[in-house]
């Protein structure tokens, strides 16, 4: 949101992040192609954008949320121990692992929804928060 965005005791060094080897940086001229760029973006902005462009508004919510709620975690489940073991299989798990951890990217990276000319999506599964203990909504 704008106001967390432009808050100026948040963000000191700017919108603009590296990250080395999980390492957060902040000169994106240090070693170019070798690190990965990330940028904080004006949620409000997109928001205000998407209206005049007749879109609506769905909502957002955490990268942690939308992907659990959409069935990230049944990639944890498996059928069997020699499945479970299964190099690709593993390495599919610890790569899962690091999109929803609450301290990494599950809860840095923000889902924004936008829809146009769509009807009944109340309830989206990306927009239902799957850790709230109230699950009728």
């Amino acid at each position: 949101e704008a106001r967390r965005l432009y808050d100026p005791r948040g963000r000191r060094g700017g919108s603009l992040s590296t990250f080395h080897r999980h390492e957060l940086g902040r000169d994106p001229l240090i070693s170019p192609g070798e690190v990965d760029l990330t940028a904080h973006v004006n949620f409000t902005a997109l928001e205000d954008h998407a209206r005049k462009c007749a879109l609506e508004v769905q909502g957002s919510t955490t990268q942690d949320r939308f992907l659990v709620s959409n069935g990230v975690l049944e990639e944890f489940e498996q059928p069997d121990l020699e499945a479970a073991r299964d190099p690709r299989r593993v390495k599919r798990r610890l790569q899962a692992m690091q999109l929803i951890h609450p301290e990494g990217m599950g809860r840095t990276f923000r889902v924004l929804m936008l829809s146009k000319g769509c009807e009944g999506l109340d309830g989206l599964s990306g927009l239902t928060d799957p850790f709230s203990r109230d699950q009728s909504s």
